[in-house]
């Protein structure tokens, strides 16, 4: 049994507050971040972006309400901490229009999540497997007891492997 102590009124209740509260959050972000936007780009100011992202703290999106800061507006970050930058691709006859694409891409469509990728090695599983069997010959020169099932398999493993010109390595 858990050591949760919320039933399900009372979880339908939160999801309720968390919808309602995270729209209002998500806006009110923006536009602050609207308002940064315009005073770094137009006076140099980077204290409104600092401040919205200290108000964000950790246990939101603050790292990607930074990257669209940056993306967007004069700032980087320069030893751990959000500064102004000098940018030639923002410029006075610019403001507006950086402004309104910062306005039509919002920090949460920004940059989506990295989807997971998987990557898989034929020839490293291969080279694992021959790594296991040699582990298993040693074991058994030892004196312990190993069995060996499909042994012609392993052969024909080898020879597979030996075809990418890579030599096994000794355990």
């Amino acid at each position: 049994m858990s050591n949760v102590k919320m039933n399900e009124a009372q979880f339908n209740t939160s999801l309720t507050i968390i919808k309602e509260q995270g729209e209002k959050f998500a806006a009110a972000i923006h536009e602050s971040g609207l308002f940064a936007l315009a005073q770094v780009n137009e006076h140099g100011n980077s204290g409104f972006a600092v401040r919205l992202l200290e108000a964000i703290g950790t246990k939101h999106a603050a790292k990607r309400v930074q990257h669209w800061l940056i993306t967007f507006g004069k700032l980087q970050v320069k030893e751990g901490k959000l500064s102004y930058l000098k940018r030639q691709d923002i410029t006075e006859t610019n403001l507006d229009v950086m402004l309104e694409k910062a306005d039509k891409t919002p920090y949460w469509e920004l940059k989506a999540e990295a989807d997971v990728k998987t990557s898989l090695d034929f020839v490293a599983l291969l080279h694992s497997i021959i790594r296991k069997a040699e582990k298993a010959e040693q074991a058994k020169v030892e004196g312990k007891e190993v069995e060996f099932k499909n042994e012609a398999a392993l052969a024909e493993i080898k020879a597979l492997y030996a075809k990418f010109n890579v030599t096994p390595a000794k355990a």
